[in-house]
């Protein structure tokens, strides 16, 4: 189900910054209100509508939207609480990290830590320091899985280590690079992301000292999140807000021509110019004449853009992640069968991962009949839907192939 005029008032009070947000009649808060909190958007609600520029609402909504404002202050501040323990652990024992996404953008962007809800914890770190991360990431309490440590950045990983855990606070992210390699295009080479680090700039988080991607930097890590590792869904509305933000922070400051030429080079400029596009044309976010015509000369057609719109609206984003075997968008097609094996039979280490065994354990060769069997469903269930056999998980599935498709392409000027 979607909720189209839910939607456009909920953009109406996003975008509308400074100014009063709208007035809506109290029955259309029955709509607005679930699909805030789908987007995690409850808290900014109680900023924009409250606080910023305060106008009376129905008791109700005020106090449904109060509370997860106060939620939201408690549990970033427990968050931020953990990363500053962690952060100056890492300083002193000499091992450099640069702060991604949730936890960098709530304090330093959004200037606001209860507005900008955190699953997790994201820090890139250089791999060779893996082995004292580990250390110290257990000297701290927290568990990963088992097995040996340099080999937990295999290619199945893509771009960052599994989950470290922490029984009481959240999990953690190692990464090594932005993004997936191959995810609908993009493909960062390893001196992309040493320059990366190169240009990362000194910042305060959490009470610690430590570092973050500069601007154009931080632009495009969120906009390739957004689109080509999400395609517009998971990240949902939050993620363009994430955007908005970073473009009215940083203003004059941003190189848009160094953005498109590392977009370029990363193959993900159709991702972030359509990622811009949006933030744009939805939320009013600023980007120079110049800059919208280039972005424009990138669009897809307006069925992909309606199709984003139409997933970003619903409650529950219709979305194929994930839905059966994974395989390169640039295969051949010799090399196709050799991948689908390694789907159906992967190495020990990986199948310890994926069902949580000790990296020992016999028991891994009795999870093999379970895993050629998850595969043969999932990738039969993808197959029926392809060729129309579920008629509305079709639709999904050909619109889903139809962005993927153009994320993956190379540009195509049309104006």
């Amino acid at each position: 189900m979607t909720y189209p005029a839910a939607w456009e008032q909920l953009l109406a009070i996003v975008a509308a910054g400074d100014a009063p947000p709208p007035a809506f009649p109290e029955d259309d808060w029955d709509d607005l209100l679930p699909l805030a909190q789908r987007h995690g958007l409850l808290a900014l609600l109680y900023r924009r509508c409250c606080v910023d520029c305060p106008r009376p609402l129905p008791v109700r909504v005020e106090e449904l939207i109060h509370q997860a404002y106060l939620r939201g202050t408690v549990l970033n501040t427990l968050a931020y609480n953990q990363l500053g323990t962690l952060l100056r652990a890492m300083n002193e024992s000499g091992i450099p990290a640069i702060v991604l996404k949730g936890a960098c953008l709530a304090e330093v962007v959004y200037g606001d830590v209860a507005v900008r809800p955190m699953s997790d914890l994201d820090l890139l770190v250089r791999p060779e320091d893996l082995p004292r991360i580990d250390d110290l990431s257990r000297s701290l309490g927290y568990i990963r899985p088992d097995g040996d440590v340099s080999k937990l950045a295999d290619t199945e990983s893509h771009h960052h280590f599994p989950v470290f855990k922490l029984s009481n606070g959240l999990p953690l992210e190692w990464h090594w690079t932005i993004s997936h390699q191959d995810r609908h295009g993009v493909s960062i080479a390893e001196t992309e992301i040493e320059a990366l680090w190169s240009r990362s700039v000194s910042v305060t988080v959490a009470g610690v000292g430590t570092r973050m991607l500069n601007p154009e930097d931080l632009l495009l890590h969120q906009c390739l999140h957004l689109a080509n590792n999400h395609l517009f869904a998971w990240g949902g509305l939050k993620g363009l807000i994430d955007i908005s933000l970073i473009l009215e922070k940083n203003g004059a400051q941003l190189d848009f021509g160094v953005i498109e030429r590392r977009a370029q080079a990363w193959g993900s400029w159709r991702g972030v110019a359509l990622a811009l596009s949006l933030t744009h044309n939805w939320l009013g976010a600023p980007l120079p004449e110049a800059v919208t015509c280039r972005v424009q000369a990138a669009l897809p057609t307006d069925d992909v853009i309606e199709w984003i719109r139409e997933k970003m609206r619903q409650l529950a984003p219709a979305s194929m992640d994930g839905a059966g075997p994974t395989l390169p968008a640039n295969a051949r097609w010799q090399e196709i069968p050799a991948m689908i094996l390694r789907n159906l039979l992967p190495p020990p280490a990986t199948m310890a991962r994926l069902y949580n065994r000790p990296a020992r354990s016999r028991r891994i060769y009795f999870d093999y009949p379970g895993q050629i069997a998850a595969v043969i469903r999932k990738g039969g269930t993808l197959a029926y839907r392809l060729v129309g056999g579920d008629r509305e998980k079709h639709v999904v599935a050909v619109r889903e192939a139809a962005l993927r498709r153009w994320l993956r392409e190379e540009p195509n000027e049309r104006c």
